[in-house]
């Protein structure tokens, strides 16, 4: 269980919980911080995986391709954006996105 700890002007909170560690700070009260370290290491106990990775564990390429397959499609320069991408990231994956 994490506790919430005083940070400079604010309240903040560590916590652990399945391998990720999460570190959340800027709450106004002990009580604000605490409440939000319960509610996500609810979430994240309850969840069979998690769909997106926290930021410090994200790549570069990982972010592009989530942007990729949930954002492009909407998009009307989809292609565009999926030959930029294709830049920074393997065949193989951008192969998926382009309907290839």
């Amino acid at each position: 269980m994490a506790k919430a700890y005083e940070d400079g002007s604010g309240w903040a909170f560590r916590l652990r919980v399945q391998g990720q560690d999460i570190d959340r700070g800027g709450f106004k009260s002990q009580k604000v911080a605490q409440e939000e370290a319960d509610g996500h290491a609810r979430d994240l106990r309850k969840s069979d995986k998690q769909a997106l990775l926290d930021l410090q564990r994200t790549s570069v390429a990982q972010a592009l391709s989530d942007y990729a397959r949930e954002v492009l499609p909407h998009y009307k320069g989809a292609p565009q954006e999926a030959r930029r991408i294709n830049r920074y990231t393997p065949i193989t994956e951008w192969l998926q996105y382009a309907g290839r």
